[in-house]
């Protein structure tokens, strides 16, 4: 009887370790679609290419104003 039962048990095991890592999302009801994360993607991936152009155009115009001043400079030097 113990034989038996621990068979049965053994093949519920299998069973359920094979359910688990054939369908793993599908049992643990982690593949469902929700909605709410396209808004919360769509607002960060926005939010993510305005602050890059931001940070484009302040290093833009940090460089024309620190090689403006240098060039101006080698100018003036040039004059005198």
């Amino acid at each position: 009887m113990k034989k038996a039962l621990l068979i049965l048990l053994l093949v519920i095991l299998i069973f359920i370790t094979f359910m688990f890592l054939s369908d793993s999302a599908q049992v643990w009801g982690i593949n469902k679609t929700v909605g709410w994360a396209w808004d919360i993607s769509s607002f960060v991936w926005w939010i993510g290419i305005v602050l890059g152009i931001l940070v484009l155009i302040a290093l833009l115009i940090g460089f024309y104003c620190l090689f403006g001043i240098l060039y101006k400079n080698i100018l003036k030097r040039n004059r005198n």
